[in-house]
């Protein structure tokens, strides 16, 4: 078995010219590191997405990841989810990962598994990739609406949630388990009891890690993918101009 710490990722916490400290630039990969200051950030997911998006070049031909403009990611909200990755809980950073990504896979697929690593989500929004990290959103307002922007002749729907099959309450899968020569294994499945009593039955859904080298952090990721399901609301409505932002 060998270990292997291996791709060096930029971290724009690190780049002084989009408001870090540092040397590193999104446009030199020879300024990427693996390992800064005896911390690990290529286990750092929203790192490990911005690699993924950037990608990396041999002789400069793209060899691996989708190779977006360094200019097309908004620096400011992966800075924001790089740090929500590395809050201490349970004594260790919230949001690691680590694992192999074939460069034969197609990207959407790769992307839909790098999100469900810890629920998070990879958006393009206006011509910018989006890297967000789930967290308490109520304190950190992605952005804001006002009336005047609204076209209200057109109306508003809201729907307040989804179809109740949608709705779960218990969620099983594997992750990597550095205990079993880091062969994907069962975490202890999870289950809100509260939401199963309301629900009359377990609503199950499967979800596999093998991006997640840790059964804690499985187990809360696996919790809070439920929790969210329960939680969902939808606003349809019509903007001007100012909606293309």
């Amino acid at each position: 078995t060998q270990i292997a710490k291996c791709a060096p990722v930029y971290d724009p916490r690190l780049d002084t010219t989009v408001g870090g400290s540092g040397a590193h630039r999104a446009d030199d990969q020879t300024t990427w590191e693996y390992s800064n200051n005896g911390n690990d950030i290529g286990k750092n997911w929203a790192l490990v997405c911005g690699f993924y998006l950037l990608g990396w070049k041999n002789n400069s031909k793209l060899v691996f990841g989708m190779g977006v403009d360094p200019d097309d990611i908004d620096y400011d909200q992966m800075i924001a989810s790089a740090n929500i990755c590395d809050e201490t809980v349970d004594s260790k950073n919230r949001y690691m990962i680590s694992g192999l990504i074939e460069t034969s896979n197609d990207h959407d697929p790769i992307l839909t598994q790098l999100e469900d690593a810890i629920n998070g989500k990879i958006a393009q929004v206006g011509g910018k990739y989006f890297i967000w990290a789930p967290e308490d959103d109520l304190t950190s307002p992605f952005s804001s609406i006002s009336d005047e922007e609204m076209i209200s002749e057109l109306g508003v729907e809201f729907t307040p949630a989804g179809p109740i099959e949608n709705l779960y309450n218990t969620a099983q899968g594997r992750y990597v388990s550095p205990n079993d020569l880091y062969q994907m294994v069962p975490y202890p499945e999870v289950v809100e009891s509260a939401a199963v009593t309301e629900d009359g039955k377990e609503r199950l859904k499967e979800l596999d890690m093998p991006f997640v080298q840790d059964r804690s952090i499985a187990e809360r990721v696996a919790r809070q993918a439920i929790r969210r399901t329960r939680f969902p609301a939808t606003w349809r409505f019509a903007m001007g101009p100012s909606g293309l932002r």
